[in-house]
């Protein structure tokens, strides 16, 4: 871990967190979706991290349901240049490699005296070749907690990671007043989600209907044209690209237009 930057702190706002991560709202970004054992789904088009995103926040509102007394956290390790990053990304593609990198990771939160529920695996490369791995992790607390106890096993991972979503360090002893702003925070970020997400599918699906029409035009103007085309140098060549992205825009607007 030595080679990486590393960030940890408490994250009082997590659904936000997650729709800055799917990519939706920065797609020049290369998003994959880790599972537990290694294996992964990357976010190629809009439609996937649109319904990426909806399910993300599915399963952290579920898991809120479950445990409204539930801090949540994220931990993020990033390369410093594009060299480590490509280290990173094919350290990541292999179920091996990955299952020692995460349990390096994980051996890092054993100095807090709690134990967190990891519930997101998320790689995000970016267009420079930086390459950032972020966790979001909840930490299920009882109506017997003891809030020292608490404040004081976690304090030092936050302090370690650098208080990377608080300027002035984690909040003051309050436990509950970190609960409070969490609830109010996860309500918020689902009430975004929740008014951008027809939007988002209204705007995915226009796309792909413009995509449909584009690669219908490419490949009814091209065969109209074939004569034309077969005639000059390197014709067949040139006949066969142009269908070939006539195909390519059609199917990447199916994708859309059944989002």
């Amino acid at each position: 871990m030595k080679n990486y930057n590393w960030n940890f702190d408490l994250d009082t706002r997590p659904v936000h967190s997650l729709m800055s991560l799917s990519g939706l709202r920065e797609p020049k970004n290369r998003i994959r979706y880790f599972a537990e054992d290694g294996s992964y789904i990357e976010l190629k088009t809009l439609s996937d991290s649109l319904n990426t995103e909806s399910l993300w926040i599915a399963k952290l509102k579920d898991f809120h349901e479950k445990n409204r007394t539930a801090l949540f956290f994220t931990t993020e390790f990033r390369t410093v240049d594009r060299s480590e990053g490509r280290i990173l990304d094919q350290t990541l593609s292999l179920p091996e490699s990955f299952m020692e990198l995460k349990e390096q990771l994980y051996s890092i939160f054993h100095i807090a005296d709690v134990t967190f529920d990891p519930l997101l695996f998320i790689e995000t490369e970016e267009p420079d070749g930086a390459v950032s791995v972020h966790i979001l992790l909840a930490l299920p607390l009882t109506e017997e907690r003891d809030e020292e106890h608490i404040y004081k096993s976690i304090h030092p991972l936050c302090e370690a990671g650098g208080f990377s979503n608080h300027e002035y360090g984690l909040y003051p002893r309050s436990i509950s007043s970190a609960l409070s702003d969490t609830i109010s925070g996860i309500h918020d970020g689902i009430l975004i989600h929740e008014t951008e997400y027809p939007w988002f599918q209204k705007k995915i699906r226009l796309l792909g209907n413009l995509q449909s029409i584009a690669s219908l035009f490419i490949m009814i103007t091209t065969v109209l044209f074939m004569n034309e085309l077969l005639k000059i140098p390197f014709g067949w060549l040139l006949f066969a690209a142009l269908i070939a992205s006539g195909v390519f825009l059609f199917i990447k607007s199916r994708r859309n237009t059944s989002n």
